[in-house]
């Protein structure tokens, strides 16, 4: 540190990479050092973009954007420079400041997707033709689209995205974090092999993780241990589905520390989990499966190698609704009971009770979301359960999908169970009888007296809860669902 050290032996530069690293996450000052003069620009430049994790697709509030053409053309015209700025270092790094593209961590294409999608527009035809001047002419695609007898020449934002990447891509030598947004085939493997450094891959599409180019230029990303799809593949059948993401899965040379796939069906079954558990289960500790197929569910008990969970989100196909032998729930209940490590749960599963019940008291959970299935009532003897995360449940929401459930009291097991928590700093009860009075509220406040955001769907409430909540010091926000109200 600068205090430990003669000043003689700091020179300014130093001093702005110090400084630089404590402004990690204000971007904004970064940006200010970068302009104060071009001495502090080429320390101050490398570490913004390096930093820069959140992009302006990230922030813009797009109703607001819409009511007003003036905030729209400067917020285009920021964004322009953006992505006109790597693209042109990436041509001539020597003829910029720094070079932007290789000081990226993040290379968040959806973000330049979202762009070119705007340019597309016709509000945004003058951005977009500003931004295609001066060496970036060829990258302005274009495609016939036939109405009728006449074909008219149309923006081809998806092309025009990855032909920019492969741009790009030349100088991301110390990309970590790659999010692919397009769907085109013939560039992925490209981009893989210039991202040396890469930790995440986040895709819409997992269609080209079948190409056998793509496979072997993962070989040259030994660092890559996580993986988010929003699906696999869009056509072909179930079974080729699950074998092909199987197969993929067994060709990875480097064990997955996160999986995510945002919608299972129908590429995600018994086989890719099998495959999954054999060739990643020692290293995987994030796992979330969404819209899970029910078959698929209740194989886990082919999982047997996934034991070290930190997180895991499950939530299978909710249209699944039948009555399964009790063995079935078994294996399932074992599949989470063996995972000690786990912190976060968050499920949305069928005899969610029946499964969860037995397993808990296995575990030492900091966060636990429980999602309704509908088909079944969650009985007292469960609640119990709950209670046995007493010394390290941090988080507690209990949730459903469907909204119109009878209201009736809260039962008594679910209160005490809730009031035994202690260390509890969110609470949400949305579901499962969720008529709760001024009384439960100031039952829950007498226990719980860390809470800091607090959620009850209950149209039972007066001003005597809000006596209640004032015994919470650390309260920030408490939500009836009718009304939110922000502490401060």
């Amino acid at each position: 540190m600068v205090d430990h050290c003669p000043l003689g032996l700091i020179d300014s530069v130093d001093i702005i990479h110090l400084i630089c690293s404590q402004l990690a996450e204000d971007l904004r000052s970064i940006y200010s050092l970068a302009l104060s003069s071009h001495l502090y620009s080429s320390v101050a430049l490398p570490a913004l973009y390096s930093h820069l994790s959140k992009f302006p697709a990230d922030y813009d509030d797009e109703d607001r954007l819409a009511e007003d053409p003036t905030a729209y053309t400067t917020r285009l015209t920021k964004w322009s420079s953006l992505w006109k700025t790597l693209a042109h270092s990436a041509i001539t790094p020597r003829k910029t400041t720094i070079n932007y593209a290789a000081a990226l961590r993040v290379l968040n294409l959806r973000d330049l997707c979202s762009l070119m999608e705007e340019f597309g527009k016709y509000v945004g035809q003058t951005a977009r033709t500003k931004f295609f001047e001066d060496g970036l002419e060829e990258y302005n695609k274009t495609r016939l689209l036939s109405v009728g007898k006449r074909n008219n020449s149309i923006f081809d934002w998806q092309n025009a995205t990855d032909c920019l990447t492969d741009l790009i891509v030349k100088e991301t030598k110390n990309v970590t974090i790659l999010i692919r947004q397009t769907t085109l085939p013939d560039h992925l493997h490209l981009w893989l092999q210039n991202t040396p450094s890469l930790e995440a891959l986040q895709l819409f599409s997992g269609s080209t993780l079948g190409d056998e180019r793509v496979v072997e230029a993962l070989t040259g990303c030994p660092n890559l241990r996580s993986l988010e799809l929003y699906y696999w593949q869009p056509s072909g059948s179930s079974e080729d589905l699950d074998a092909l993401f199987a197969g993929f899965l067994r060709s990875m040379v480097v064990g997955l520390r996160r999986l995510v796939i945002k919608n299972c069906r129908p590429c995600f079954g018994e086989l890719a989990l099998s495959a999954l558990a054999h060739y990643h289960g020692n290293t995987l500790t994030e796992l979330e499966a969404n819209d899970l197929q029910s078959d698929c569910f209740y194989s886990l008990s082919l999982a047997s190698n996934i034991t070290n969970l930190r997180s895991c989100v499950l939530y299978v196909d909710e249209m699944v609704r039948f009555a399964e032998p009790e063995d079935k729930f078994a294996v399932v209940s074992e599949f989470f009971a063996r995972n000690t490590s786990l912190e976060t749960l968050s499920v949305g599963i069928v005899a969610t009770s029946r499964i969860l019940g037995t397993a808990l008291p296995n575990l030492h959970l900091k966060h636990l979301t429980i999602t309704d299935t509908v088909d079944e009532v969650i009985p007292d003897t469960f609640w119990p359960a709950i209670s046995s995360q007493v010394n390290s449940l941090e988080t507690l929401i209990l949730d459903s999908k469907d909204h119109f459930l009878e209201m009736k009291l809260v039962p008594e097991e679910m209160l005490k169970a809730i009031c035994l928590l202690h260390k509890l700093k969110v609470l949400a009860i949305s579901a499962f009888f969720p008529l709760i009075r001024d009384e439960e509220v100031g039952r829950i406040t007498d226990n719980c007296p860390d809470i800091e955001e607090f959620l009850v769907a209950s149209p039972a409430l007066s001003d005597f809860t809000l006596q209640h909540l004032s015994k919470l010091k650390r309260l920030r926000t408490f939500n009836t669902r009718l009304v939110s109200i922000s502490f401060h």
